[in-house]
């Protein structure tokens, strides 16, 4: 019973996920335009990235179709991206993971970018340019980059966007996982040569989800138990503790 009950939460899990996240398929290899930086949704050089599917590999396998619009946003200040110019996507990998081409390397400690982001994607967070820019600076400094350095480097001045990042940020804790749909994309220009990398919400591989799903799942049961002890049925509130833990708030 307890075992099919976990199942069941799992599967909720990740059918709401997926669902509320909006998510685009791509996998290495495949090759995606940059359009242009959101009208309304980015901040000077940084803020939320529209891109297109330009082709894939593998037949399309495990590939939204070509054409498939999807956004991003920067998280490698020492490289360059253009217009209209299409890159090839050299590899997928968790942010936790990456490195930018400055060296740089993510804080484990400081997620509040990687959760701002998921925010964002979830359109939990109003999409405007003061908010993007917020979200732009928060997800630089969660990668490794100093405030200076994004100043000297970057059209954002980080000092006018900390106390929008506190606001918005106000239910993150250090504690907080980013979830499996959060991927870096690493990028080849035309020539074969390290492009501007991007952080982007991916439909998450099934091995990936599902372990991801059996640990929000079982603090979820936790969750309700918890409030099953408190109230004696199931309620409303069951079903916000859920949510509470997909969006890392627990």
């Amino acid at each position: 019973m307890k075992r099919s009950f976990a199942l069941s939460i799992v599967l909720v899990l990740a059918a709401a996920l997926t669902a509320r996240a909006g998510l685009v398929s791509l996998v290495a290899g495949d090759t995606a335009t940059f359009k242009d930086q959101t009208s309304g949704a980015s901040a000077g050089d940084g803020g939320q990235f529209d891109w297109t599917i330009a082709s894939t590999v593998n037949g399309g396998q495990g590939s939204s179709p070509v054409g498939t619009a999807f956004q991003t946003f920067c998280v490698d200040i020492g490289a360059f991206i253009s217009q209209n110019d299409t890159y090839k996507i050299n590899s997928i990998i968790t942010p936790a993971m990456y490195q930018e081409s400055d060296g740089n390397s993510p804080s484990n400690e400081n997620t509040k970018g990687l959760y701002l982001f998921n925010e964002w994607s979830n359109g939990l967070i109003t999409h405007n340019a003061t908010n993007a820019g917020a979200v732009q600076v928060a997800l630089w400094e969660s990668m490794g980059y100093t405030d200076t350095y994004i100043n000297n480097n970057t059209s954002l001045n980080p000092s006018s966007y900390q106390s929008t990042i506190a606001t918005l940020a106000a239910g993150w804790t250090s504690s907080w996982t980013p979830p499996p749909t959060e991927e870096v994309l690493t990028l080849l220009n035309s020539q074969g040569d390290p492009a501007q990398d991007q952080i982007v919400s991916l439909v998450p591989e099934p091995t990936t989800l599902a372990i991801w799903g059996l640990g929000v799942g079982l603090a979820g049961a936790a969750a309700m138990r918890r409030r099953k002890q408190s109230h004696g049925r199931w309620s409303a509130e069951n079903r916000q503790a859920i949510f509470e833990v997909i969006d890392g708030k627990r």
